[in-house]
């Protein structure tokens, strides 16, 4: 079965009450894996984000992965945004940080978190490729100095990208924090049969 294993790591761990005086813990994880851009010969690491709406690309990212010439890099920049002004791209805000952002294509490859040979088919991902961080002044957005906050990784949201169609899995541990998660082509078996502890397919965009 074509499946890629993704890293996880605990952001924070929360004892919640339950009816009956019982405490649940509630491990907050995140996971990442690896993306090969088609053509280029390095991956990078990308968190797995099901909750943002489409994958993000944050300044350094994608400046770095372009190379010198950025109109010769993997991420086509759709035609409507590639001259556009400024104040008339779409703003993004994450992590408390906003910034401008040019929407565009780029055809990446899954790969395993700990095993560069595995890996799942090409994708093409859209993704929102951040161009400057921008804050609200004087009435008006307007650009502003980089700091050591705001998005510094590459995410790979929910929506065009490598989530769509597949499934995310994740197997048991009796600690929460040691669950195995795993990116795959088809579905688990059904019924389950002990190794899967949840999974959701992840429908593609029209």
């Amino acid at each position: 079965m074509p499946r890629i294993h993704l890293a996880s790591q605990v952001i924070s761990r929360k004892r919640v009450p339950e009816p009956g005086g019982l405490i649940r813990e509630v491990v907050h994880l995140r996971l990442f894996t690896r993306v090969l851009p088609v053509g280029d010969n390095r991956s990078h690491e990308a968190i797995v984000d099901t909750g943002a709406p489409v994958s993000l690309f944050p300044v350094g990212s994608w400046k770095r992965l372009q190379g010198s010439d950025p109109t010769a890099g993997p991420l086509v920049i759709i035609p409507e945004h590639r001259t556009a002004e400024l104040d008339s791209l779409p703003l993004y805000t994450i992590l408390g940080c906003s910034y401008r952002a040019r929407h565009a294509w780029i055809d990446l490859i899954p790969v395993d978190a700990t095993d560069d040979h595995r890996r799942l088919a090409p994708t093409r991902v859209f993704a929102a490729v951040f161009v400057t961080r921008v804050e609200w002044k004087d009435g008006k957005w307007v650009p502003r100095d980089e700091d050591a906050k705001g998005l510094k990784s590459i995410v790979m949201g929910i929506g065009a990208g490598i989530l769509d169609g597949r499934y995310l899995v994740l197997s048991p541990h009796s600690d929460p924090a040691r669950r195995s998660a795993w990116l795959q082509d088809e579905p688990p078996p059904e019924p389950a049969t002990g190794d899967t502890l949840c999974s959701s397919r992840i429908p593609p965009i029209p």
